[in-house]
């Protein structure tokens, strides 16, 4: 063996490559602590695991090895074991030997029943941001154990492109797989319960038509260890969870340890390796007389629409759209950015028969962002609706939809879960015709863990009609985050759920305006009977039993009651600065200066407000609630 760690010791392993020479084995760890961190190991050989092999002499002393921004590759496990890691059994459910793999890559090791990782009873394992693939036995194998649980949890992953003998070449663990979601499983059966194609963002093929994931051969593309590079379609480009990708310590860096910007694009690449930038910039103008053939499409030879754009855009592509109005009614059916050149980008249909066009559909399993543009609908049809997937709305406006559902935005998943964030942004003057909502309508989500996820972060909804909610309405197993956001002068209760028993929906608001919405009921601003978290440090206009878990005078929250509202005092939607229209606070407004600093200091809010502007909530130890900040006394 190259590498042996005695029992009982902390090792790491850091910059460096061990080369078994396909002559003997890498590395092999007892008892304590292995960390390999920016490294290779390959050309290793042996009856567990050519690569790694977890040992400890005594079982119920664990060992655990973190795997960092490294490289697996080209090892061969002779045995019953794995290609790349091997790992025995641990002793309990308590007393657990337990693998991370974080940020890097296993591929082209050779091992049976696994090619890449291979657990017993009573281990765990951890697998986050990496990529799986190309090996020759299953990417992840556990054996099926009854009570004698061995947890896995993947997030941000590629399992994918593995060979096995088996049917389940990629994820062999019928015990359940647990984790963050947004992985991409090129062949995903029943043998890998717990990761289910279309929801919480993962995507998955079959045995007959495997979900391939465009990746480049093992190449030096930067850093001190070798990748696999995702390529133009890739579906695993911007489809990643960018909280997780944000999290240490993957630290908003891909393997190579290139910027994933996450925080940028509310999303990133799934698996070690991060495109960072598009892999295809399109252009729009209104000056253009038509569509080019996409072959000679270029920033000189721009497209005359959208939809043009659109049907030569791949996975990844970026698609900037000029000033000018654009027509609507086309649909997003690849992972794209919308850039548009602020309000003056405009989409929009007006010609159109009342109800017979959406402005923008995002299609099924996509991850589509509106960056920096107008949706209008023009009272005639809805703005956008968005199926499983992802769909960021950015320093845009979406305004004068009018649909069944919701004028605004609909999601509308086919199957799976639908993910929606809405970030400085202003959802106005929209009408829902139907029982839904003026401004977000959420269908029923799927289980209690699988669940339709809103996010409404610096931004303002305002002015949109619709019943039972003018603001946003949830449905059975709906997540809804709101954070320094307002949400006022909706004519339909602001924030609607239903009254569900065990059916949870839950709700969490934090330093956010929800006041002086009207409707029929007794509770206009929150109707949420199932109770309300959050951070507090909200104002409520009319706060009663109907909106649980947000008590006045308490964790910094004001309220009102229905016979003595709450007043934000808030100056018309109008120009304040910034790329969207704003509600401003009046100079007597309560809300000035009882927001938590913490809160508004965190990502993405990162202490600005809707508009962009400052809140100096460090040097205050305070900020605004609300979309919109005075920056302090004045």
């Amino acid at each position: 063996t190259e590498v042996t760690v005695a029992d009982r010791h902390s090792v790491t392993l850091k910059s460096l490559t061990v080369d078994g020479g396909l002559a003997q084995a890498d590395v092999v760890a007892g008892s304590g602590s292995l960390s390999v961190v920016n490294s290779t190991i390959t050309g290793g050989v042996s009856t567990a695991a050519g690569a790694i092999s977890l040992a400890p002499v005594n079982p119920a002393r664990p060992a655990k090895l973190t795997v960092l921004r490294s490289t697996i590759t080209n090892n061969i496990g002779l045995g019953g074991g794995a290609g790349a890691i091997n790992v025995p059994n641990g002793s309990s459910n308590t007393v657990m030997n337990a693998v991370s793999v974080l940020d890097s890559t296993i591929t082209a090791n050779h091992g049976s029943p696994a090619g890449g990782i291979r657990l017993a009873f009573f281990d765990a394992l951890t697998v986050r941001d990496s990529t799986i693939t190309s090996n020759e036995g299953t990417g992840v194998w556990v054996p099926a154990a009854g009570t004698l649980v061995s947890p896995v949890a993947l997030t941000n992953t590629i399992v994918a492109g593995n060979t096995s003998g088996g049917a389940s070449p990629d994820c062999q663990d019928t015990q359940g797989v647990s984790g963050g979601g947004h992985n991409l499983i090129g062949v995903l059966d029943s043998n890998c319960p717990g990761i289910v194609n279309a929801t919480n963002g993962n995507q998955g093929g079959t045995a007959a038509t495997p979900l391939d994931p465009h990746l480049g051969p093992l190449a030096s593309n930067g850093g001190p260890t070798q990748t696999r590079a995702l390529l133009a379609g890739s579906p695993a480009i911007n489809a990643g969870d960018s909280a997780d990708c944000q999290a240490a310590p993957i630290g908003s860096t891909d393997q190579r340890g290139v910027k994933r910007n996450a925080a940028a694009r509310l999303g990133c690449d799934v698996g070690a390796y991060d495109t960072s930038q598009p892999l295809e910039t399109l252009y729009v103008k209104r000056t253009a007389a038509s569509d080019p053939a996409c072959g000679s499409a270029s920033q000189a030879n721009p497209f005359a629409t959208i939809a043009g754009a659109l049907a030569c855009a791949t996975d990844g592509s970026t698609i900037i759209v000029g000033t000018g109005t654009f027509a609507g009614g086309f649909t997003i059916a690849h992972n794209v950015v919308l850039l548009g050149g602020g309000a003056g980008t405009v989409i929009a249909n007006p010609s159109a028969p009342s109800g017979s066009l959406t402005e923008v559909t995002v299609a099924d399993r996509h991850y589509a962002t509106l960056n920096r543009l107008t949706v209008n609908g023009g009272l005639a049809q809805a703005d956008v609706v968005a199926g499983s997937g992802s769909l960021n709305v950015v320093n845009s406006t979406i305004t004068g939809g009018a649909a069944t559902a919701a004028g605004a935005i609909s999601l509308t998943p086919g199957s799976g879960t639908a993910n929606l964030t809405v970030l400085r942004s202003t959802i106005a003057n929209n009408i829902g015709l139907g029982a839904g909502a003026g401004a977000i309508n959420v269908p029923n989500g799927a289980s209690n863990t699988a669940r339709n996820t809103v996010s409404v972060l610096d931004s303002t909804i305002t002015g949109n009609h619709g019943a039972p909610a003018g603001g946003i309405r949830l449905a059975f197993f709906d997540a809804l985050t709101v954070r320094d956001s307002t949400i006022t002068s909706n004519e339909g209760t602001g924030v609607w759920v239903p009254a569900a028993g065990t059916l949870v929906s839950p709700v969490s608001l934090t330093n956010s305006i929800v006041a002086e919405n009207t409707s029929g009921s007794a509770s206009p601003d929150c109707q949420d009977t199932q109770g309300v978290t959050g951070g507090g440090h909200n104002l409520i206009g009319v706060l009663d039993g109907n909106c649980p878990g947000v008590v006045s005078g308490s964790n910094g929250n004001q309220g009102g009651t229905a016979a003595t509202p709450l007043d934000p005092r808030l100056s018309p939607l109008a120009s304040n600065g910034g790329p969207t229209q704003t509600r401003a606070l009046l100079a007597v407004s309560s809300a000035i200066s009882a927001g938590d600093s913490a809160d508004c200091k965190a990502a993405p809010i990162s202490g600005t407000d809707q508009r962009g502007v400052k809140r100096n909530a460090a040097a205050r130890l305070a900020c605004d609630i609300g979309a919109y900040d005075t920056g302090g006394p004045h």
